[in-house]
C-alpha cells in the first residue's frame, strides 16, 4: 500500500514538472496555484485534510456571524491605522443589513465577485466532466485544452478539506481584486502600477517589491511601497480564525486558502521583484519613461 502511494506521488510530481517545461504559456503567469497546492498537501503533516465538512454559502456565514464580523472589521481598521497605511479607508460593516455585498464593501473587494460552492476536478481525473460552467464562476479563469478548468457543485454536500484547499487557492485571481481602482469610496488611492481595468488591475494586491534597489526606491517609491499583499494576508487570516472559532469549518479553510494564495505569490520572482533580471540601463529607461509606458 505504502509503495503504491509513493509511486502515485512520484507520478504526480513528474506530471507537474513536465507541465512546467512544456506548457510555459499556461503556467508561468502563475495562474495555477492549485497544482502546487495539490502537491503540498501530499506532505505527511497534512493527514488531517482527509476530513469532510458541510459546504456553506458566504451569505449564510455573513448573516450568522454579522456581529462578530463587525468587531473583526473594526479591529482590522485599527491594525491598518497602526501601520500608517496610506491606502486604507475604513468602510463600516453594518450588521443590521448584513449581506455578501455588505461584506465585500467592508473588505474592499470587488462587489461583483461570485462565490459559488464548487470543487475543482484535477487534471487527469476521470471523467473530466463538470456540472458548473467556468464562466459562471469567474470571467478570468481560462479553460486551456492542456489544463481544462472543470468544476462540480458542492451545494448541500460534504466536501473534503483537501478539495477546499486546492480548489480555492486560485480564488483571489478570480475577480475579488480586479477593477478596484475606480471605486473611489474604497480609498485605495492612486494606482502604483498596472492597468486600472482588467487582468492587470489586480497587480498591486498580488505583488510586494520591498527588496528593490535604491534606484527604484529613490525615483519611483510608489512601486516599492505600493504592494498590498500583507493587507490581504492579514484580513483573510483573521476571517479564517473567526470562521474556525464560530464553527464554520468550510469558510475557515476557504478563507485560509485565500491567505495562502498571497503567500505563494511572494514566492514567485515576478511578484516579489519588479524585474528580477533587470540591469542598471533597464532601470534608467524605466525611470524616464512615460506614465503610460509604466502602466504596461
Amino acid at each position: 500500500m505504502i509503495k503504491n502511494q509513493k509511486i502515485v506521488m512520484k507520478q504526480k510530481t513528474f506530471v507537474v514538472f513536465l507541465l512546467l517545461f512544456i506548457l510555459p504559456t499556461a503556467l508561468f503567469p502563475w495562474g495555477t496555484h492549485y497544482l502546487i497546492m495539490d502537491q503540498i498537501l501530499e506532505h505527511p503533516s497534512m493527514k488531517f485534510i482527509s476530513g469532510e465538512v458541510e459546504s456553506e454559502s458566504l451569505d449564510s456565514f455573513v448573516k450568522k456571524e454579522k456581529n462578530s464580523l463587525k468587531v473583526l472589521f473594526d479591529e482590522f481598521a485599527v491594525w491598518e491605522e497602526s501601520r500608517g497605511s496610506k491606502r486604507f479607508k475604513k468602510i463600516e460593516f453594518h450588521p443590521e443589513t448584513a449581506s455578501v455585498i455588505e461584506f465585500l464593501k467592508a473588505a474592499r473587494l470587488n462587489p461583483a465577485t461570485r462565490f459559488l460552492e464548487v470543487e475543482r476536478i484535477l487534471p487527469g481525473s476521470k471523467p473530466m466532466i463538470g456540472n458548473v460552467p467556468v464562466s459562471s464562476i469567474t470571467p478570468y479563469l481560462l479553460d486551456h485544452s492542456e489544463l481544462p478548468a472543470r468544476f462540480q457543485s458542492t451545494l448541500g454536500k460534504k466536501v473534503k478539506l483537501r478539495n477546499i484547499l486546492y480548489t480555492f487557492i486560485d480564488e483571489p485571481d478570480w475577480g475579488m481584486d480586479h477593477d478596484l481602482w475606480n471605486l473611489q469610496e474604497y480609498g485605495y488611492g492612486k494606482q502604483p502600477y498596472g492597468k486600472a481595468e482588467g487582468e492587470g488591475s489586480k497587480a498591486p494586491f498580488h505583488m510586494q517589491f520591498q527588496n528593490e534597489n535604491w534606484i527604484l526606491s529613490l525615483f519611483v517609491p510608489e512601486v516599492v511601497k505600493g504592494g498590498m499583499i500583507l493587507d490581504r494576508i492579514e484580513l483573510f487570516s483573521r476571517l479564517s480564525k473567526l470562521a474556525g472559532k464560530t464553527g464554520h469549518n468550510y469558510w475557515q479553510y476557504r478563507f485560509a486558502t485565500w491567505a495562502c494564495h498571497y503567500i505563494q505569490d511572494i514566492g514567485q520572482p515576478y511578484h516579489s521583484k519588479a524585474v528580477p533580471d533587470a540591469d542598471f540601463s533597464y532601470y534608467a529607461r524605466y525611470i524616464f519613461s512615460s506614465k503610460e509606458t509604466k502602466k504596461i
